[in-house]
């Protein structure tokens, strides 16, 4: 294969149920994937044919039971994108060319264009999700797959039997526009007809006009549901007996929904009193009046700047009082290999820093309040950092002793989306973590199953898979086929897909750590060692 070819994204599985839009979409990605392949691309040509019946399928000359080969492997590559097996037989033994494959896909999804299924066209709606012009695109194409073809008999009234086929014209253009306006908001019809008056009027179609309505349609719905919400404006009357002591001024106008209720002035607005009543003297105060700090939240300054050395959370909502910490840095020091050098009056037994530490809210963590004989004794203010460096060692020394590696993944698709699925060990089940789920448009639906995370802490599971869920991969020119079944769809799984015992058992894949390599076979059951991948290899 060319290694200029452009990189084409492998064909999604096929579910249950599909349309003729979305399987249309699915033949053409089929195509333009297999087509990239020399020895596929002969069979997509319209004058290849063959034959079940006859030797090598009627092909002739030297490669013609190579031919055969390829394609066989074509037709069951083609016929494993079903969701069942029940039409690889009808695929492999009747058919015989690449139309036919397509006419026995789409006769089963009974998604072949004929009169039954053009009433179709009124179950096309328009969703939020959708953008605007989208709706209208889709009504053209479900016109432009159902029109007539040659020999169409639509009777005399109609013209009689066709001897062409027909074409989409501006009037069929015309009322699919129509019918447009309709599906998104029944008001739009007038509006537009209000809006774009002078260019209708001046004889543009409006199917011309569609792609700039589709771009006002927001705009134009806003300006009338605001306009249909204005109430009347007007001076309602007052029962008032002086009516012009308290009317509106004239000049202002008002919209309001109810009737215009003048203000009542306040008797006493600001509370003042008279001075026959005699004031309350103020509440009494003992004295000295008691300590009160300016934080009135508990703060631990040693703890906070522990924490921002350590880069570490140490909690400090408490006095230094209370200080938790005083314990396990005296563990720490019996277990350091080199421990802090205090003065002597900190080293006499059990009587270290953590035990003579009086802490005030006015002293630092490492000030002390002892009797000392000189003030030449007193604890260096090199204390500090050697104890914080004594803990950040200790702290250092343990992560050391952790090894961690990666876990084997594969670069993968599914539905034209590119995964790095995780093969787990210790995994009894696959799963799938939903976010991933939704954008790669895999349906599921709720479960009564439940998941359980490593330490027996249970996961939020969202549902089952409704359809199997197949991965592939092309490796060189070997294609590779994961089926996993369904699989249990939970939230924030920490990795798109999880490959578990089952699909490692199904699909023959093992793990080499030592080597990083993952063994499994293709499609044909030849076996491949691939090599470890992740996103950031890429």
């Amino acid at each position: 294969m060319d290694r200029a070819t452009p990189k084409v994204p492998y064909p999604r599985q096929l579910t249950k149920k599909e349309t003729l839009d979305s399987l249309s979409h699915w033949q053409t990605s089929v195509k333009n994937y297999f087509k990239r392949f020399p020895y596929y691309a002969q069979y997509f040509k319209r004058t290849c044919t063959w034959t079940k019946a006859n030797d090598n399928y009627g092909f002739t000359g030297n490669e013609a039971a190579e031919k055969a080969d390829h394609l066989e492997t074509l037709l069951d590559t083609l016929a494993g994108f079903l969701p069942g097996p029940y039409i690889t037989h009808k695929i492999t033994s009747t058919s015989t060319s690449i139309q036919t494959v397509w006419d026995i896909i789409f006769t089963h999804y009974g998604v072949k264009p004929s009169a039954s299924s053009f009433l179709d066209y009124d179950d096309i709606k328009w969703s939020k999700e959708d953008r605007y012009i989208d709706l209208y695109d889709k009504l053209v194409y479900h016109t432009v797959s159902h029109l007539c073809q040659t020999g169409t008999n639509g009777g005399t009234d109609a013209g009689g039997t066709l001897t062409q086929p027909d074409t989409l014209t501006l009037s069929h253009r015309n009322h699919i526009a129509m019918d447009w306006l309709r599906r998104i908001d029944p008001a739009l019809v007038k509006i537009v007809k209000l809006e774009y008056n002078k260019d209708l009027k001046s004889g543009t179609p409006l199917s011309a006009l569609v792609n700039d309505i589709a771009e006002n349609i927001d705009a134009m719905l806003h300006r009338n549901k605001t306009s249909a919400s204005v109430n009347m404006v007007t001076n309602p009357p007052t029962t008032d007996p002086d009516p012009h002591l308290h009317m509106p001024d004239p000049s202002v106008l008002r919209i309001s929904s109810f009737p215009y209720r003048p203000r009542t002035p306040m008797a006493n607005p600001r509370g003042f009193q008279s001075r026959h009543q005699v004031r309350q003297p103020p509440p009494t105060q003992s004295y000295p009046r008691p300590y009160q700090s300016n934080n009135q939240k508990p703060f631990c300054q040693p703890c906070y700047q522990l924490g921002k050395k350590l880069n570490l959370h140490v909690s400090h909502s408490h006095t230094p009082q209370q200080c938790p910490q005083a314990s396990s840095v005296r563990h720490l020091h019996a277990q350091d290999e080199a421990p802090v050098d205090l003065p002597e009056e900190y080293n006499q037994g059990e009587n270290d820093i953590f035990n003579k530490t009086q802490f005030t809210p006015e002293t630092s963590y490492f000030q002390t309040q002892v009797p000392m004989k000189d003030t030449s004794t007193t604890c260096p203010s090199s204390i500090q950092p050697t104890w914080l460096e004594t803990m950040e060692t200790h702290i250092r020394k343990i992560e050391s002793k952790v090894r961690k590696e990666k876990s084997p993944m594969l670069k993968m698709s599914i539905n034209s989306c590119t995964v790095y699925p995780t093969i787990d060990e210790g995994s009894e089940i696959n799963v799938i973590d939903s976010n991933f789920a939704n954008s790669a448009n895999i349906p599921y639906s709720r479960t009564s199953h439940n998941a359980t995370a490593a330490g027996s802490h249970s996961m939020s599971v969202s549902g089952e898979t409704t359809e199997n869920v197949v991965l592939h991969k092309q490796h060189n020119n070997s294609l590779i086929r994961f089926n996993l079944g369904k699989c249990i769809v939970v939230n924030n799984l920490g990795c798109p897909i999880l490959i578990g015992e089952p699909g490692k058992k199904d699909n023959k894949i093992s793990t080499d750590p030592s080597n990083k390599k993952i063994n499994t076979i293709d499609v044909n059951g030849s076996s491949i060692s691939l090599p470890y991948e992740t996103s950031s290899t890429l």
